[in-house]
């Protein structure tokens, strides 16, 4: 979506895990392969009259190897990575709930660590 922030996804191809569609992906558009991440939910397709019935499996990346993330791909003008606490003041996400699935990543990591 134009002139907005989303996050990095795509499709979970034939024999493939959500988890490896998860780190194809964000291979492929931030030049990043994530080693520690976060299942937040699966979320219905909120346009499926533009992308089909699908759902959405959607992951806080908590650690990777490469590098910085980097726009390595024609699909995004801008990649960057957000704290949750950050989201609050971005007024144009696109379509997931970021701020509530991030808030829930918040907590999980807070249960793992005991913080």
């Amino acid at each position: 979506m134009a002139g907005h922030w989303d996050a990095i996804g795509g499709r979970v191809e034939p024999d493939e895990s959500p988890e490896d569609a998860m780190r194809r992906e964000v291979h492929e558009e931030a030049g990043v392969m994530p080693t520690e991440f976060l299942w937040l939910d699966c979320v219905p397709e909120r346009r499926p009259d533009v992308y089909g019935d699908a759902l959405q499996h959607v992951y806080a990346v908590t650690a990777w190897k490469g590098g910085l993330p980097e726009n390595v791909c024609d699909e995004h003008t801008e990649i960057r990575w957000f704290a949750p606490e950050e989201l609050d003041a971005l007024t144009n996400l696109a379509d997931i709930d970021y701020v509530r699935l991030a808030g829930g990543a918040t907590r999980q990591r807070q249960a793992v660590s005991g913080g």
